[in-house]
């Protein structure tokens, strides 16, 4: 799991998503996870926009 979101972190940034701020990362595990860079610690000094849900 750890090395999955560790790639996911890689691609979202260089794709340009946003930063993914719910605490729960079960739907980024899934086969087709939203468009977001699961785990920045630092994405407001990257200037990461937050990923908006649409519910």
């Amino acid at each position: 799991m750890g090395l999955l979101l560790a790639a996911r972190n890689v691609v979202g940034v260089l794709m340009g998503y946003p930063a993914w701020e719910k605490h729960s990362i079960l739907s980024l595990l899934e086969d087709d996870p939203p468009k977001a860079v699961p785990s920045i610690v630092n994405a407001e000094k990257m200037t990461l926009p937050k990923y908006v849900w649409q519910e």
